[in-house]
């Protein structure tokens, strides 16, 4: 095992879904994507929606959908702490785009403010679904 590995954890509800060695791991932050190697300095930092992507030591490279959540960086470890995940493959391409123009539907429309952040927050959940997917699909 290589001496640039650490931990990559995701937990949800459910538990705990990502248990994996990796070499570097990029998450979006509130202000810009955060990436961590191995030895980074200890902190906390609220997520954003978004793609993870995570580096593994045979230069393979997986990316994951999170629609926000808290990251512990740690300088052997990084636990992300999210409602959900949803690994790149397993992402309903067709369904995401579907929610994506039914967003884009609604917010033509007359929305109360409610309403309209509601549709606007489904709008970048299924953007960047269909990024993560593409990614995912364009870098095999």
């Amino acid at each position: 095992m290589s001496e640039d590995l650490f931990k990559f954890r995701i937990v949800t509800a459910k538990g705990e879904i990502v248990n994996e060695d990796v070499v570097f791991v990029k998450m979006p932050t509130q202000n810009e994507a955060l990436g961590v190697l191995k030895s980074h300095s200890p902190m906390f930092a609220e997520l954003e929606i978004g793609k993870v992507r995570i580096s593994k030591e045979d230069g393979t490279k997986e990316y994951f959908f999170i629609p926000g959540g808290f990251a512990h960086v740690m300088p052997d470890e990084v636990l992300i702490l999210t409602e959900f995940v949803e690994h790149a493959e397993d992402i309903d391409l067709r369904r995401a785009e579907r929610d994506h123009h039914n967003a884009q539907k609604a917010l033509k429309e007359g929305l109360d403010h409610i309403q309209k952040h509601r549709e606007t927050v489904r709008l970048k959940r299924t953007a960047a679904r269909m990024f993560v997917h593409s990614l995912q699909f364009s870098s095999k």
